[in-house]
């Protein structure tokens, strides 16, 4: 296989299979393909998949020609990977299972204790996760996400030291540098804007890692140390364009339906007001 790209899930593995299969290599994501893979859990060993169906990479040195790290900073991705962490085959994900259903039922108990829903035309859009509106308290998004930075931590320990690294922060700047290794040209695709996900809990600081497991938060700061990787970082220039699927929405038709639901809200409120107006004067 000619290259594995390693990293983490929520960890800018999308936006690295898009730009390697722009350059034309034939490679999968979270699975082999014919050039290679781009994968966030094949380090530790790939991930469960429903029955019936193939699992993820697990990464193996004897069957790749180019290893290429990729580092996205611990505290952006621990703000969405605990959603997905369950799925790992690594022990942490047995121990994130029981949490992450936790926190599905608590959102589940604070949904169905919501006032009465209002009219169609005064409803926020639809989303898919019962949680996706509400903020997960700290006592229970706490353990996941400390799951999430060990899991961080012991994948790039996992992977080979020695490996070229393409940093989500810089990554315009280190494909200059990973491209000719893989012998193709130093070019991203035309500007797109990158792929978002909803946060549910509040993100972490540096100080609290440090605060809560002190051990963990050296070791995974030595590494954010050694690679130069920067917080809040988003690959804004030369992203590839966004996969479509069935029933995606532009972010920006998204925004107009937010807005015509508020003026809709608006205008029955106005319509309420101005009907017992009329009452109390009849």
């Amino acid at each position: 296989m000619r290259v594995a790209v390693l990293g983490t899930a929520c960890g800018g593995t999308i936006y690295t299979h898009g730009v390697l299969r722009s350059h034309g290599l034939d490679v999968g994501h979270e699975r082999a393909g014919p050039d290679g893979v781009v994968c966030g859990f094949a380090a530790l060993g790939g991930r469960q998949r429903p029955e019936g169906s193939h699992p993820t990479y697990a990464y193996d040195a004897r069957d790749v020609d180019t290893t290429i790290r990729l580092v996205r900073h611990p505290l952006d991705v621990a703000e969405t990977l605990p959603w997905v962490l369950a799925l790992a085959l690594h022990p942490i994900g047995e121990e994130a299972r029981p949490l992450r259903l936790a926190v599905a039922q608590w959102a589940r108990a604070q949904r169905a204790q919501a006032p009465a829903r209002r009219p169609w035309y005064a409803r926020a859009p639809r989303r898919r996760s019962p949680s996706a509106t509400l903020t997960i308290p700290d006592e229970m998004s706490g353990g996941l996400v400390q799951l999430a930075l060990r899991y961080w931590v012991l994948t790039h320990e996992a992977i080979p030291v020695e490996a070229p690294v393409l940093r989500v922060s810089h990554f315009a700047e280190d494909w200059g540098t990973v491209a000719p290794i893989l012998g193709l040209e130093a070019t991203l695709p035309p500007d797109a804007a990158p792929r978002s996900k909803p946060i549910r809990w509040r993100r972490w600081t540096v100080d609290e890692w440090q605060a809560t497991e002190p051990e963990w938060a050296a070791r995974g700061l030595a590494l954010v140390e050694r690679y130069g990787v920067e917080p809040r970082d988003t690959v804004v220039a030369a992203a590839p364009p966004p996969r479509v699927r069935p029933g995606m929405v532009p972010a920006e038709l998204l925004a107009l339906r937010d807005e015509v639901a508020r003026l809709r809200a608006s205008v029955a409120e106005l319509r309420d007001e101005r009907e017992r107006e009329r009452r109390r004067e009849a």
